[in-house]
């Protein structure tokens, strides 16, 4: 779990290097604005973190993806405030299921 406490302006850069499945939580409020996210150099998917009452680990943004190396770009797009919780990812390295049975 990568953490931050928040991000006011500028950009987060954040490599997932075997990541498959990523949350975004975040803080939500009267005086947030917008925010954007892109993964893996795609076009960016713009967000707003407005709510008239406070609200936090709201999960903001989710995506499954193909198990192996990403990366994420979160961006506050706004002069506002913008409440970066948490940055949750799933890790998966090879595991097979099942049992082995003589």
């Amino acid at each position: 779990m990568r953490h931050a406490d928040s991000l006011c302006h500028g950009l987060i850069d954040v490599n997932l290097y075997t990541g498959a499945h990523f949350w975004i939580l975040g803080g939500m409020n009267s005086s947030h604005g917008r925010y954007s996210v892109s993964v893996d150099g795609g076009l960016p998917e713009t967000f707003s973190s407005y709510e008239p009452h406070w609200r936090a680990f709201v999960i903001m943004y989710e995506r499954q993806l193909a198990p192996g190396p990403h990366h994420v770009v979160i961006r506050n797009e706004d002069d506002k405030v913008f409440c970066l919780d948490a940055i949750v990812y799933e890790m998966f390295t090879g595991w097979k299921g099942g049992v082995e049975r003589d």
